[in-house]
């Protein structure tokens, strides 16, 4: 996320929907969680997605045709939901 321009962010797509979200930032998280790479695996205290050897912590996103806000935010206004998947 940090090392792929002068302007560091990743986009996906989340799967349900299509949309983009451009990630920010994130920071390594630790902890031992199930599921498949790009899913959100969970959502309080912090948004985490698991990983092909762990997990992130979100931190600041921008969905498709919206302003920047904390991945936290994200979660109470329902853009991202446990379980959903970013490809």
């Amino acid at each position: 996320i940090r090392g792929l321009c002068p302007i560091p962010s990743a986009l996906c797509k989340t799967e349900k929907d299509g949309k983009l979200l451009k990630i920010l930032t994130a920071e390594k998280a630790e902890g031992n969680f199930g599921g498949v790479p790009g899913e959100i695996v969970s959502v309080k205290p912090d948004v985490l997605v698991k990983t092909k050897d762990g997990v992130i912590k979100l931190c600041l996103i921008q969905p498709e045709g919206k302003g920047k806000m904390q991945a936290t935010d994200a979660v109470n206004g329902r853009k991202i939901v446990l379980g959903d998947r970013l490809v």
